[in-house]
């Protein structure tokens, strides 16, 4: 589970708490089972390789590859380092839309605390 942020700024303390994914806030990007079971060890682990991903669901380095690929195109992955030792993490602009990542505020809105 991804831990809780805490963040201080000009004075102002703010706490996110986030939950792991769904599938059910996944299904406007058509993902096969494989890619939504990936994003789950992504968002637990931090990162996948091609490699874990091949072993994972007992498929073929090509499929392996397109299915990462197809992920990083819809913006949900991001590759890190171009040849071997290479591996995949959320997107900058994924981690951003706490609506996919299910986080949970205090309200409706972000809670700031005065320090």
């Amino acid at each position: 589970m991804q831990p809780s942020e805490f963040i201080s700024e000009m004075g102002e303390f703010k706490v996110i708490f986030r939950k792991l994914l769904s599938s059910r806030s996944l299904k406007d990007f058509n993902l096969s089972d494989r890619q939504t079971i990936a994003l789950q060890f992504v968002t637990e682990n931090e990162r996948i390789t091609t490699q874990e991903y091949k072993a994972k669901f007992g498929i073929t380095e090509r499929q392996a590859r397109h299915d990462l690929s197809e992920m990083v195109k819809n913006q949900l992955l991001a590759r890190v380092g171009r040849t071997t030792g290479s591996y995949y993490r959320l997107s900058e602009d994924f981690r951003r839309q706490d609506t996919f990542l299910g986080s949970r505020r205090f309200g409706a809105r972000p809670t700031f605390f005065r320090i």
